[in-house]
């Protein structure tokens, strides 16, 4: 069976609808939706009134069903409400974590040590180490493995931040 899955532009918070084309013929699936892609509960309206859910949550466990569904789904007119789940979670989820607005300040911050680790590893030295002794300079060493490190918090400021 071949359906064809589009929003109708029909959705505000969480709620909306959902287009389902089969053989010529369209029909309307209300929804409402809450969460993120590893935690959530999705909820179906299938056309004739019938309902369905899946909550999910972060550790993977998941759990479901609609009145209908263990003794109606085998011979069911509609399509599969986990795949509809499916359209849902990635019309409506944020990624998980809150999205780049949830990683951006951990990325920042992460970016300003490793800058200033790499552009200033002398003071980032005495910061560290040299304040506890009289006298002390850092090791062409010391100052190189700043450096470096100063690169890898970089690198890993880049990932938190696009990935």
């Amino acid at each position: 069976m071949i359906y064809t899955i589009s929003p109708t532009g029909d959705s505000s918070g969480g709620e909306g609808a959902l287009a389902v084309t089969k053989d010529g013929e369209t029909e309307e699936y209300r929804y409402e939706f809450s969460g993120d892609r590893e935690d959530y509960r999705c909820e179906i309206r299938f056309p004739d009134g019938t309902g369905w859910y899946w909550n999910q949550d972060a550790d993977g466990f998941g759990s479901g069903g609609g009145s209908w569904y263990d003794t109606y789904m085998l011979s069911s007119p509609y399509p599969d409400p986990d795949i509809l789940c499916e359209v849902i979670v990635e019309l409506e989820a944020a990624p998980a974590g809150g999205g780049i607005g949830g990683r951006l300040i951990p990325a920042m911050i992460l970016a300003a040590l490793g800058l200033f680790e790499l552009l200033k590893p002398r003071t980032a030295w005495y910061l560290s180490y040299g304040w506890r002794y009289k006298n002390a300079e850092p090791s062409d060493i010391a100052l190189g493995v700043g450096r470096a490190s100063g690169i890898v918090i970089l690198i890993c400021a880049a990932v938190l931040l696009f990935s």
